[in-house]
């Protein structure tokens, strides 16, 4: 990198992100992040991989980590035994996330259904983080509200409709 653009960066306070890190920016709960907030939050986040067909986490398990897809598919059963998903989760989506505050355990299994890249934060680490930028927290819980409701917005939209094609 030139001089003149390690100057641009330090002037514009915005630093150049990883590719890991310029992923993450694009995930909806931190899409509001600073570059700088970002890095911070990357330190805590560690790669994992999956291979199609691994389970990366089964019904009933203690919930201790937030897993956000990089790459790859990954299915969500109601229980381990269960060939049916109720969902599919695809880049950019996460799956752990309600554990972390409600303190309960997995209420689903995941399954890689292709190889993945999972980016993997503990719930103590995604904690501590946001003790320690409560500007950062603010922005990410903010953002969780808003993914949260689109997420009810179109499940409910979604069961209207299938109530109204029943009654027609």
């Amino acid at each position: 990198m030139s001089w003149l653009k390690k100057i641009k960066e330090v002037i514009t306070l915005q630093p150049k992100l990883s590719e890991d890190e310029l992923f993450l920016k694009n995930v909806s709960f931190l899409r509001a992040l600073t570059n700088k907030q970002i890095i911070k939050f990357a330190r805590y986040v560690h790669v994992r991989k999956f291979s199609a067909g691994d389970f990366i986490f089964k019904e009933d398990y203690p919930q201790v980590v937030l897993f956000i897809i990089k790459h790859g598919e990954v299915e969500l059963l109601p229980h381990r035994h269960s060939k049916e998903p109720i969902m599919k989760l695809k880049k950019y989506q996460y799956v752990g996330i309600e554990e972390l505050f409600l303190n309960s355990k997995r209420w689903s299994s995941a399954v890689a259904k292709t190889n993945c890249v999972l980016l993997a934060i503990s719930k103590y680490d995604f904690k501590a983080y946001i003790k320690r930028d409560t500007h950062a927290g603010i922005k990410i819980l903010y953002g969780l509200c808003i993914s949260f409701s689109r997420y009810l917005k179109h499940y409910l939209t979604e069961s209207v409709q299938e109530q109204d094609n029943e009654t027609r």
